[in-house]
């Protein structure tokens, strides 16, 4: 086999390796079905009732506020953060920084009660299967394990 031969066979082996890898990027299915977020994944590991699941829902919602409210003043915080590069205003730097420390361990905290509110709504029964979903929860609610925003 010559060399022209030879690179030819290389370049269309190639080109067909790159058809196929493009075909299982295009066709790639989502690792959890469509409807299984992490609310549903804790309420089937959980094994939660009707009155669980509304009782859950109404958790989440409240939650859900509470979070966007702090993630706005937030927002407003790192505008603040940002007008301190045109003045440069050290001490005013620091002072807002403190406070968007603050205001994230808020939501840190949030996030806690909003668990433990969770573990409450368990029976007995479901109580083994909440400290196994403890364990995933990192998981589970990981920023690489959110579907993109549409």
């Amino acid at each position: 086999m010559n060399k022209s031969k030879l690179i030819t066979l290389f370049a269309i082996l190639m080109v067909a390796l790159n058809l196929i890898l493009v075909f299982f990027l295009w066709n790639k299915k989502p690792h959890h079905p469509k409807n299984e977020g992490p609310k549903q994944v804790i309420i089937e590991r959980l094994d939660f009732d009707e009155n669980q699941i509304q009782a859950y829902e109404l958790l989440i919602d409240v939650h859900k506020l509470k979070v966007q409210e702090l993630n706005s003043e937030i927002g407003e915080l790192k505008q603040l953060l940002f007008q301190t590069l045109i003045t440069k205003d050290q001490a005013s730097k620091d002072a807002v920084m403190l406070v968007l420390e603050s205001k994230k361990r808020e939501i840190e905290e949030l996030n806690y009660v909003h668990f433990k509110e969770l573990k409450s709504l368990c029976s007995l029964e479901q109580e083994d299967a909440f400290v196994l979903l403890v364990d995933d929860l990192g998981k589970l609610f990981s920023p690489r394990n959110k579907p993109p925003k549409k």
